[in-house]
């Protein structure tokens, strides 16, 4: 009787063979270890951020949210890049409807995609943020992996970042910080694969680094230093160097061309931004944003020469707030302890590993870089978003290279995992902490209903929260001036048609207005020039109406 066995040349034969040569590759174990690892994240990621969503989302909490929303429900009903929230100084230089020149357009443009398939809606705004909260996992665990050479550590600083209240918080926000911190990830991670690679990954390095650039406008300071970093480790060949480089810098302007070609069509300068105004604001002579709310040009150049007392001490003060909270959890995103610990990770030496430290430091100047423009625009500490998993992954290969003398993986292993428990009881998430004091359409409901009836589409409404109207109300909304009787000059340029001063003032929500403002919240007169009082609500609010009208017509 003969053997039974498998055929040399059957299916299963051939199956078998092919299972077995897996088993002993260990570049094919690694990868699919890898997936399954990144898999797993995301699957925990979406669980995670559906559970903080349940209890704690109530509305988008910022003011720009609100008019990301609007702008991108905008451009989903085909009216293009144009925003129902006008400040005094857009409205000098474009008028209304006014076409952004404010924000960046590609997390308007997602948003509207969206609002496209779903609906418009701040359930919507909240669930896009999530897709980039949990998109953003497999290029923060491979950029981990490849600069601290362990999946551990990769495993850990993915974990981090999913239980971050701040990333938590800004997933539900309508802002574009998931976006951008996902960019951010992709684009070091693909500046350190770059060096050795061909002709077409150097393009698509530069495309993403537009599209990043595309998402948040100050990730133009990164730009030369990218340059910079991508010369200093593309080998000593130059006539290659300048040739990738050159790649690089074609793909970065092929990704923004569009949007340079439509600004400068639209305000004769492919870079302008109304942001270019904010080296003068925080300042002694425009406190805060009160040089938003002035129907007025200034020479943003001139006033820093004639007035660099005034700079210094907007620097000084920028620079005390950063010291201050450079640590602090809401700023790093991570335990303070770790925080602390990613300082010496950038500076260890990274033996046999030149591409990894020049990487950290690619980044730290980035960092800096970062610091030194804001706080001679405007110093805003959640910009410093992007780098929050670099505190984490810098300080991971700090404690790996402290763990380096154990002789056992297991353990060394057991002692990060450890190390990443206590930072999570350090910087825990508030599960149940409602993200926005307020729930605008529920809070302002009537103002919001009156606004939509009485104010035609076409026409404009004076608030100091106008967000809430453009994007509840879907009305063109101007941010207060500083002064009343700046209204005057206001309707010469817009069909001003009515004025809404919410509860909201009297709790120092625009503190750049004048005082007489709130006299009026106190005293509640019938008329304001042109304007009749329409209606005083229970919460305080007050509606003015060009038109004079009773609250049941």
């Amino acid at each position: 009787m003969s053997n039974i066995g498998p055929c040399t040349g059957s299916p299963v034969s051939a199956i078998i063979n092919w299972v077995i040569e897996m088993n002993n590759n260990r570049y094919i174990n690694n990868l699919y270890i890898t997936l399954l690892l990144i898999v797993f994240l995301m699957f925990l990621a979406a669980g995670i951020w559906w559970y903080y969503y349940v209890h704690a989302f109530v509305a988008l909490p910022y003011n720009d949210a609100l008019d990301y929303a609007s702008m991108a429900r905008n451009i989903s009903l085909g009216r293009g890049f144009t925003s129902r929230y006008i400040t005094p100084l857009s409205l000098v230089h474009a008028g209304a409807p006014y076409p952004n020149l404010w924000r960046a357009p590609l997390w308007p443009l997602f948003l509207a995609g969206c609002f496209k398939i779903f609906s418009a809606t701040d359930t919507v705004a909240a669930g896009a943020g999530a897709f980039f909260y949990i998109a953003a996992i497999p290029p923060l665990f491979l950029l981990s992996r490849k600069i601290t050479g362990s999946k551990t550590a990769a495993f850990c600083t993915c974990l981090l970042c999913i239980f971050s209240p701040q990333a938590l918080f800004y997933s539900l926000s309508g802002m574009t910080e998931p976006m951008s911190l996902f960019f951010m990830a992709l684009w070091v991670y693909l500046l350190l694969k770059a060096p050795g690679r061909g002709r077409g990954f150097f393009l698509f390095c530069g495309a993403v680094a537009g599209v990043f650039y595309l998402t948040r406008y100050n990730a133009i300071i990164f730009l030369p230093l990218s340059c910079l970093y991508l010369w200093w480790t593309s080998g000593e060949d130059n006539k290659k160097k300048a040739l990738q480089l050159t790649l690089y810098l074609g793909g970065w302007l092929f990704a923004v061309s569009p949007w340079l070609w439509r600004n400068y069509l639209v305000a004769g300068n492919p870079f302008f931004s109304l942001q270019s105004y904010e080296p003068a604001m925080f300042t002694a002579s425009y406190p805060a944003y009160t040089l938003y709310m002035l129907p007025q040009i200034i020479n943003v150049k001139d006033f820093i020469l004639q007035h660099p007392g005034e700079l210094l001490l907007k620097i000084k003060e920028g620079a005390s707030i950063f010291l201050r909270g450079a640590f602090d959890p809401s700023f790093a995103g991570t335990a303070p302890f770790l925080a602390a610990f990613s300082l010496p990770g950038v500076f260890l030496p990274a033996r046999g590993r030149s591409k990894v430290k020049k990487l950290k430091l690619f980044v730290a100047s980035c960092f800096f870089a970062q610091l030194a423009a804001l706080l001679f625009v405007h110093y805003i500490p959640r910009l410093f978003f992007i780098f929050m998993p670099f505190y984490i992954i810098f300080a991971l290969l700090f404690l790996k290279h402290c763990l380096a003398f154990l002789k056992s993986p297991p353990l060394k292993a057991f002692l990060l995992a450890g190390v990443v428990t206590v930072a999570f009881f350090f910087n825990m998430p508030a599960w149940h902490e409602p993200n926005t004091r307020l729930d605008w359409p529920q809070a302002y409901a009537g103002p919001i209903e009156d606004a939509s009836l009485h104010i035609s589409p076409e026409g404009v409404v004076i608030s100091n929260d106008g967000h809430i109207l453009s994007w509840y109300a879907d009305r063109l909304a101007i941010k207060m001036p500083v002064r009343l009787e700046q209204i005057s000059e206001l309707e010469k340029l817009a069909p001003v048609e009515g004025i809404w001063l919410s509860n909201r003032f009297k709790w120092g929500n625009t503190p750049e207005a004048d005082a007489e403002w709130l006299e009026i919240m106190r005293q509640k007169p019938q008329k304001l020039g042109n304007f009749f009082l329409f209606s005083a609500y229970e919460d305080g609010s007050l509606l003015y109406l060009k038109t004079l009208l009773h609250p049941e017509q």
